[in-house]
């Protein structure tokens, strides 16, 4: 049957569970793991994975992964939903993790205002490093359970606040201000024309908003700094105005083994046709 509304809508979505580069002590790839797309016209997929070990570098029990897009219930709109998750996540026998899941929702509503993103059911379970528990501040905008949804300006407004914090925080490198830099609100930036969040191109800020425990190295902001390990980045999230990307972990290897991983990593960016 032909279509009779006046608008199209393309779906697109994706998940992996695990995957990443090497480069010492070996170039290598890590291969994707449970990696998913959504078809364009909408409709399920999902992908189950099971025990993964790469080298003994990085390892999981288990991954799945699931997209799917529909139009909502009254046809007053799209929605689109994307989950990725790592069970017996192990980096180096240092990092470890019960459970970890990456979970987007997102409503597009018919009349082409700006959609509303969801995080619920994104979590962290067991998270330890050197077997100790990790506990984590979560975000509460982002993680709240508000009817309305996160919009674009609830992102930059959280993006800019994690910055200003990390950069007030006299603890922290300089090299991590560095990375958060051009995310501080224009007043406490050092030059307004980088400043991305006022441009409305895009955005970086975090599920996480403090990480603390008896962890060996240093923590600040939702970051972790391990020694002879690397750098470890928790629940990144990477929005444009009409789209986003969930990293739960990110890891920069800096030891005897050097490389980017990833973990958890959920995608979408749907749209409607016209626009308006």
């Amino acid at each position: 049957m032909q279509a009779v509304s006046k608008k199209m809508f393309h779906y697109h979505a994706c998940a992996n569970a695990l995957g990443g580069t090497l480069d010492t002590p070996t170039t290598t790839i890590v291969p994707s793991q449970a990696s998913v797309s959504l078809p364009q016209a909408g409709g399920y997929a999902s992908q189950q994975g099971g025990a993964f070990n790469h080298e003994n570098i990085i390892s999981c029990t288990s991954t799945f992964t699931r997209v799917s897009g529909k139009e909502k219930t009254g046809k007053n709109g799209w929605s689109n939903q994307v989950t990725s998750i790592v069970e017996g996540f192990n980096i180096l026998q240092v990092v470890t993790a019960e459970r970890i899941v990456s979970q987007i929702t997102v409503d597009h509503p018919d009349d082409g205002s700006a959609p509303r993103h969801c995080f619920a059911g994104s979590h962290f379970y067991g998270l330890r490093v050197h077997g100790k528990d990790v506990n984590l501040t979560m975000n509460p905008t982002l993680l709240g359970s508000s009817p309305s949804g996160i919009h674009w300006k609830e992102f930059v407004s959280i993006g800019e606040d994690q910055a200003a914090a990390l950069e007030n925080n006299k603890a922290a490198p300089e090299w991590a201000k560095e990375r958060l830099k051009w995310m501080l609100p224009p007043t406490k930036s050092a030059s307004k024309s980088a400043n991305k969040s006022e441009k409305s191109e895009y955005v970086l800020c975090s599920l996480v908003d403090d990480v603390s425990g008896a962890i060996v190295g240093k923590s600040f902001a939702h970051y972790l700094d391990i020694p002879d390990i690397g750098r470890i980045f928790l629940g990144e999230v990477i929005a444009y105005p009409h789209a986003l990307q969930l990293t739960m972990v990110r890891a920069e290897l800096g030891c005897h083994v050097n490389g980017q991983v990833s973990g958890a990593v959920a995608n979408t960016n749907s749209s409607s046709m016209p626009p308006h």
